[in-house]
């Protein structure tokens, strides 16, 4: 699932690279530049969660 997840936000990324900057920078209500910052946060905030998580099983 990991692998999967993975090769998903990979072509998510390619996809997003080869969009033209008008179409990135376009306002609708939001930007998209605005959008993938946000998802970037969020999903450190999720990262952040997981290695905590992994810690705790380290430490005992």
């Amino acid at each position: 699932m990991i692998d999967e997840v993975i090769r998903t936000r990979e072509q998510l990324v390619t996809q997003l690279i080869e969009m033209p900057d008008d179409l990135y920078n376009a306002q609708l209500n939001y930007s998209l530049a605005f959008l993938i910052e946000e998802f970037v946060i969020h999903d450190n905030e999720h990262k952040e969660q997981i290695v905590q998580f992994i810690n705790k099983f380290h430490l005992e």
